[in-house]
């Protein structure tokens, strides 16, 4: 009983983490578009160990590096200042130096990441 009880367990948790993050990244922009930020937060969570597994070092780094900016994204729209600017240093890791177009992002985002990324410089 035990054996099969590990091999359901296995094969339920190779299926969570073969989550492609790129799908996950799409319909993520997609809820927080529609301002369903919380939709948005478990898709890219369910994401993170899909795009941790990547083998590829490049698609990996861009994959975590998304995650974490759009998980910002949706926190900053939720009113999470923190945890977005968590987030945002995570994203700085993978991303430093990265640059934000303000006319596409909420004013509140712009300033948080801003002041995350004078932090992190």
């Amino acid at each position: 009983m035990r054996i099969v009880t590990v091999v359901v367990l296995t094969m339920f948790a190779a299926g969570a983490a073969a989550i492609d993050p790129a799908t996950a990244l799409s319909k993520a922009k997609e809820d927080i578009t529609a301002g369903n930020n919380t939709a948005a937060l478990q898709r890219l969570r369910e994401a993170m160990a899909g795009a941790a597994s990547l083998t590829n070092l490049q698609q990996r780094r861009a994959a975590l590096s998304a995650i974490h900016f759009y998980s910002a994204l949706a926190l900053s729209n939720g009113g999470e200042k923190e945890p977005a600017a968590a987030e945002l240093r995570s994203f700085l890791f993978y991303s430093s130096g990265s640059k934000l177009d303000a006319s596409r992002y909420p004013a509140d985002f712009v300033r948080l990441f801003e002041d995350v990324s004078r932090g992190v410089s």
